[in-house]
């Protein structure tokens, strides 16, 4: 999920009716009325104040006004995403489609929760907050070639030598990997041991041990 640019609380709601309610909360009786109208605590309300005081022009550019009105009052970063963006991200997945939802009624101070609900999910639809992205990963498949090609640049005897020697080197590596193979296959080695009867006397008996590979850098 990412944030939607072309949504109306990015157009709408921070670009105009938050740097509005910036200027209602350098008072205290803003503050309060604001906390009436937009829903907030108190506490995010008079933090937001405080960086008002420390610098109105700075609290009010777009990318600031994002940040602070996204995730709290003291959030460091926000960031916004087109479809077009979106799908750019995904272009090494595979059927990769886009949906957009989400609509909080305080966005419309007063008349946003007078909304019927079929109108709130048409807004949502077009112009909501939450970009949904649905994608599918490419399945690969990594199989060993069964044979190694000769370099087609070389002449005739040097290719047969460098396509004698890549077999080669392809041999050993197969004989070395049949060897770890076997290695880390576990051992199992019949021991005689000695097996108290019923009547005291102790009769020898073979019991299997399985024994576990040595680790792999004493093997090697």
């Amino acid at each position: 999920m990412l944030y939607y640019r072309d949504s109306f609380n990015y157009y709408v709601n921070l670009g105009i009716v938050r740097r509005l309610r910036a200027h209602l909360l350098r008072t205290e009786l803003g503050i309060k009325l604001s906390r009436t109208i937009f829903g907030e605590t108190e506490q995010d309300l008079r933090r937001h104040a405080e960086l008002i005081r420390e610098d109105i022009g700075s609290y009010v550019d777009m990318q600031n006004m994002l940040n602070r009105n996204t995730d709290g009052p003291d959030n460091p970063l926000s960031q916004v995403f087109s479809k077009p963006s979106a799908q750019q991200m995904f272009r090494q997945f595979r059927n990769v489609r886009t949906e957009v939802m989400f609509w909080n009624p305080n966005w419309l101070p007063v008349i946003g929760k007078l909304l019927p609900h079929r109108i709130e999910e048409q807004l949502a639809s077009r112009w909501g907050w939450h970009l949904w992205i649905y994608a599918q990963k490419h399945h690969l498949e990594f199989t060993r070639p069964r044979e190694i090609p000769c370099p087609e640049h070389l002449d005739h005897r040097q290719s047969v030598n460098s396509c004698r020697g890549t077999r080669q080197l392809k041999m050993a590596g197969d004989r070395v990997n049949d060897s770890m193979t076997m290695l880390s296959r576990p051992r199992v080695e019949l021991v005689a041991r000695s097996q108290p009867t019923k009547l005291g006397r102790k009769e020898p008996y073979t019991d299997k041990v399985r024994k576990e590979p040595p680790a792999l850098s004493k093997a090697l």
